[in-house]
């Protein structure tokens, strides 16, 4: 509707030619694949005559009720020449204008499945009930007032952990990635069905009451740290074999090694862990997050007493 500046664009499906198990060996490597249902995409605001300039400027881009799907197959190998840019560089890599003043998802699911590397079984994790808005989104000079585009993100995470978290994208080339949030209300043996078959440990009991995150990040390397209140974590290992048992002497050991409670009777210092990660530069922004966060809970849980030098 050119008289409304609208567009709306109804059921969208994005359908690999190849199952799951087949897509990266017709690559011969790692690679992502992707499967989704978009019911609706609407786009507000939209200035039809900026298009033969090669400039897509609108006010609102809403997807709604979304169903994305990802497979990596880690048996193959990972090759990859070129490095994967940051969010903002990539958008600044586009041979055409972008300036959107908000792009908006609701009620949307995202499901990560992985085979490992080494195991026999894939593991997956989703997130449910994903809200998210991106503000702000530009590669030309066209929001003279603001310094970076913001993203805010909410989710529940295996049916009933809560996520929130905001991500700051800076314009400029030289500026400082930050991401700052919370994971919350999280019955810690949810995470099973990717802990199990990817890295052969099964959580039993143990409440994740909050975890609070805070980090910078640029091309190169993270920095930051996070703080965990959680309770009753016992950990089973289990014997990296088709049908895994119980591995009583790593059982013991991770169960010795780990705290089993640190909640706020805790002094914070206790509980609070380094963030430091030298970043893979060939991986997607999704590998710095989650290996951050990785860096940190294992810096707070295993109460380690020394810690690696960092470069200031």
């Amino acid at each position: 509707n050119s008289d409304k500046h609208q567009v709306t664009i109804d059921s969208v499906f994005l359908i690999p030619t190849y199952s799951k198990y087949d897509f990266s060996r017709k690559v011969g490597r790692q690679i992502d694949r992707f499967s989704a249902s978009f019911p609706k995409i609407s786009i507000t605001g939209l200035i039809f005559n900026k298009l033969k300039d090669s400039l897509f400027t609108a006010s609102v881009v809403h997807i709604a009720s979304a169903e994305l799907y990802v497979y990596r197959d880690k048996r193959l190998p990972f090759i990859k020449k070129e490095n994967t840019p940051l969010p903002m560089a990539l958008i600044r890599s586009l041979p055409f204008g972008v300036a959107i003043d908000t792009v908006k998802i609701t009620d949307t699911k995202i499901t990560y499945e992985e085979f490992p590397e080494k195991g026999f079984r894939t593991g997956q994790v989703t997130f449910e009930r994903l809200n998210a808005s991106l503000d702000h989104i530009s590669n030309r000079d066209y929001y003279s007032n603001f310094k970076q585009s913001t993203l805010i993100v909410s989710s529940n995470i295996m049916e009933e952990g809560v996520i929130n978290a905001e991500f700051s994208l800076p314009y400029g080339e030289p500026q400082i990635y930050n991401a700052k949030g919370s994971i919350g209300n999280l019955e810690l043996n949810r995470l099973n069905p990717i802990l199990e078959n990817l890295a052969f440990i099964s959580i039993t009991t143990g409440m994740l009451n909050q975890l609070t995150f805070n980090f910078d990040y640029n091309e190169s390397v993270s920095r930051g740290s996070l703080l965990v209140n959680y309770d009753n974590l016992k950990i089973v290992s289990m014997t990296k074999e088709k049908e895994s048992t119980k591995n009583e002497f790593k059982s013991w050991v991770l169960n010795t090694a780990l705290r089993k409670d640190k909640d706020k009777s805790l002094d914070k210092v206790r509980r609070t862990g380094t963030i430091y990660l030298e970043r893979d530069q060939k991986k997607a922004i999704f590998n710095v997050w989650v290996q951050s966060l990785f860096s940190g809970l294992k810096s707070s849980v295993l109460d380690s007493s020394t810690k690696k030098e960092r470069d200031k």
